[in-house]
């Protein structure tokens, strides 16, 4: 969440980012690049979940979070509101956490954030 709020504070928006958790515990982080200096944020995003899910499965982390800039709405009748969501992935668990942003006058609010696991 660090580095993307202050990416979102320095830039006003920013590409997915990605994190594993190695076997051993340690964070690295995970990056993807084809020749595009401007790639869509879907197809890097998609990308990203391409290489952490085959860490994952060849047993080279044990978890890892994506980041990245989201239209999202909480309930069905609400408008879209811009957030900042992270998968959080491991074997035993699938979130997705949502961080509700707003950009006004050279500050960054936060609001109330929530997550919703998958079955």
């Amino acid at each position: 969440m660090d580095t993307a709020e202050k990416l979102l504070r320095k830039q006003g928006e920013f590409y997915p980012i990605g994190f594993t958790v190695e076997p051993n515990g340690e964070i690295g982080s995970i990056s993807y690049y084809e020749g595009d200096d401007f790639p869509k944020s879907e197809t890097l995003l998609r990308h990203l979940r391409e290489i952490t899910e085959a860490k994952c499965q060849q047993g080279k982390s044990r978890a890892y979070a994506l980041a990245y800039d989201v239209l999202v709405r909480r309930e069905a009748a609400t408008e879209k509101i811009d957030a900042i969501a992270i998968e959080c992935r491991s074997k035993e668990r699938r979130i997705t956490y949502y961080y509700p942003y707003r950009i006004a006058a050279d500050s960054l609010e936060f609001q109330e954030p929530w997550g919703i696991e998958e079955e």
